[in-house]
């Protein structure tokens, strides 16, 4: 294992980077920066640093989440672009793609739990995993469910959205980054999913963008949708449930 982990973290360190030393999701345009890649390298990076004693790779990580927040935010609605070119001063895609957020999210919390609490940054990143979770919040339908874009109420229902920020948000309490509360805007999330699990698959997920602002209106079952429905559950059946078990049905009712 350890010999493909090197190559992991090797093919990383190598890797195309904007001026800033962020990592490119594509080889062909290195100055674009999508969010996509916070949740795909982050976790590993921060895991990777603490077990081999590696704060380059630690480092690495908060690097993408920090820049993102000063290059990928918009200041007003405090979420996300898709993406950035620092170097040209743009910001790409929509504001509040659903698993944009998702990635972000996911990238933050999964890369927390290997980041010491004495690292500089580390109380930057528990407030800015924070502030994005309230934000959030305020979008989640009645229903459990995100909208393909966040702020789209009206919009499709995106099963992927939905599990991505609901498995943040139990993992941000199992943290004690987050209030325990919060774990109960996770139990409806998990909840909405319910009906949409169909023979082992998680159906109702919007399918792979092609770039920038270019999100088909296509819905079915992606592995986007797939792994963090499967990864939300594990955990909801450990904390949700012993939290919630006496009065979680009548408030869903």
């Amino acid at each position: 294992y350890k010999q493909t982990i090197d190559k992991i973290i090797n093919y990383l360190y190598m890797h195309p980077t904007d001026k800033n030393g962020c990592l490119s999701h594509k080889k062909v345009k290195p100055n674009d920066i999508y969010i996509d890649s916070i949740g795909m390298t982050c976790p590993f990076l921060c895991r990777y640093g603490k077990l081999c004693q590696d704060p380059k790779a630690t480092d690495l990580a908060i690097k993408q989440i920090v820049d993102f927040f000063e290059y990928g935010f918009d200041s007003t609605l405090s979420l996300p672009y898709h993406g950035y070119n620092a170097a040209e001063n743009l910001k790409y895609g929509i504001i509040g793609w659903g698993r944009a957020v998702g990635w972000l999210l996911i990238g933050m919390i999964d890369s927390l739990e290997y980041i010491e609490i004495t690292h500089s940054k580390y109380d930057y990143l528990c407030e800015a995993f924070k502030k994005v979770v309230n934000t959030v919040l305020k979008y989640q339908m009645s229903s459990g469910h995100y909208a393909w874009q966040i702020t789209s109420l009206d919009g499709h229902i995106d099963t992927s959205t939905t599990a991505m920020i609901s498995y943040a948000i139990i993992r941000g309490a199992m943290l004690k980054i987050l209030d325990k509360s919060y774990q109960y805007q996770a139990f409806l999330g998990l909840k909405s999913l319910e009906p949409f699990v169909l023979n082992g698959k998680v159906t109702n997920s919007s399918a792979e963008h092609k770039g920038f602002g270019m999100y088909p209106q296509k819905y079915g079952a992606f592995p986007w949708s797939q792994g963090p429905t499967t990864a939300l559950t594990a955990l909801s059946l450990e904390e949700v449930w012993n939290i919630y078990s006496s009065n979680a049905k009548d408030r869903v009712r």
